[in-house]
C-alpha cells in the first residue's frame, strides 16, 4: 500500500488525500470489509499535529500548513466518520513499545531513526512528548568529531551524519547515486549491496557516540531503537546494539535494547486493521 502512495514532496493535501482514499477503499474491499460500516478511522502524520484541534500544523510532506486532515478525508470518501489524526512519533512509540514488551513501570528511551532521529521517553507507560506530538529532534545536537557544515550554518550537528537524510548522503557520497529516501537504502542492504551496508554502518556509529552521553543523564531502564532499522535479529539490528554498547559505561553495557521495526506498513492486513482501529 505504502508503495501506491510514494510521492515527491509538493503534492497539495487534497490531491494526497484522494490518492489515500483510493487506498483505503481498496484495503477495506480486500477485507469485505464496507467503508460505511466503519465507524472510525485512525491516520497518523509525518511532522506535528495539534491532537486537541485535530489539526496538522505542519508536515513536510506537503507544501501547507494547519490542514483539517479529518474534513478533508471526509469529504473526499463521502462518508461521515469519526477520524482521529495524530502524530507519528507518537503512534510509532506506542507500537515500538509494545512491539519490545516493555513493562510498563519502567523509564524507557525511544530513539525514532526517521528523516530526522528523535528521541522519546516512557515513563509508567505513557509517552512523553507536547500536545502537538513534537519529540526532543536530534537534529542539530553536536557530535565531536564531525566536521560535516549543516544548513544551520554550524559545523557538526547530528542530522549531518546520522539521521534518514544522513544514510541517503553518505550512499551518495559512496555512489554517486541519489536516492529518495533511507528506505531506498534499506532496500539495497537487503539485496545486499555493500555500499548501502557502508552507508548506514557509518551512520550506526555516529548515532552511538551521541546517544552514550544522553543515556549518561538518562539512566533507563530500556533502550528501544526504531523506524528505519532491520528487523530484530537481523545482521544488521546485531550491529547497531553492538556499537550502541560498545560506547556505554561499564555500569550501563547490560542496560537492555531493543531493535524493532514498525508492524504498520507491512502488508494491507496489518495497515487496514490499524486504519480501522
Amino acid at each position: 500500500a505504502a508503495e501506491k502512495i510514494r510521492h515527491t514532496p509538493g503534492p497539495t493535501p487534497k490531491r494526497l488525500i484522494n490518492r489515500i482514499a483510493n487506498t483505503i477503499q481498496r484495503l477495506l474491499e480486500s477485507l469485505g470489509v464496507e467503508l460505511g460500516s466503519s465507524t472510525e478511522i485512525a491516520f497518523t502524520v509525518e511532522g506535528m499535529v495539534d491532537e486537541d484541534r485535530q489539526i496538522v500544523v505542519e508536515s513536510p510532506a506537503w507544501r501547507a500548513a494547519n490542514v483539517r486532515l479529518d474534513r478533508l478525508i471526509t469529504e473526499v470518501l463521502g462518508v461521515d466518520l469519526a477520524i482521529t489524526v495524530t502524530s507519528n512519533e507518537r503512534a510509532l512509540a506506542v507500537e515500538a513499545l509494545q512491539m519490545a514488551g516493555a513493562s510498563p513501570s519502567d523509564l524507557v528511551v525511544i530513539v525514532q531513526i526517521l528523516h530526522h532521529t528523535r528521541i522519546l521517553l516512557s515513563i509508567d507507560g505513557v509517552i512523553v512528548s507536547n500536545r502537538l506530538g513534537s519529540t526532543g529532534i536530534l537534529n542539530h545536537y553536536p557530535i565531536a568529531g564531525n566536521d560535516r557544515p549543516c544548513s544551520c550554518g554550524r559545523v557538526g550537528c547530528f542530522g549531518t551524519v546520522s539521521s534518514g537524510s544522513a544514510v541517503v548522503s553518505n550512499y551518495f557520497e559512496l555512489t554517486g547515486l541519489q536516492l529518495d529516501a533511507a528506505v531506498d537504502v534499506i532496500d539495497r542492504i537487503h539485496a545486499g549491496d555493500l555500499d548501502a551496508i557502508e552507508a548506514a554502518r557509518r551512520s550506526t556509529d555516529w548515532l552511538s557516540k551521541a546517544l552514550a552521553p544522553l543515556l549518561r543523564v538518562l539512566r533507563p531502564d530500556r533502550l528501544i531503537i526504531t523506524g528505519a532499522v532491520g528487523r530484530a535479529g537481523s545482521s544488521g539490528a546485531k550491529r547497531l546494539v553492538e556499537s550502541v554498547r560498545a560506547e556505554l559505561d561499564d555500569d550501563l553495557r547490560c542496560l537492555p535494547i531493543d531493535v524493532v521495526q514498525p508492524a504498520f506498513g507491512v502488508g494491507d492486513e496489518s495497515m487496514a486493521s490499524i486504519l480501522l482501529g
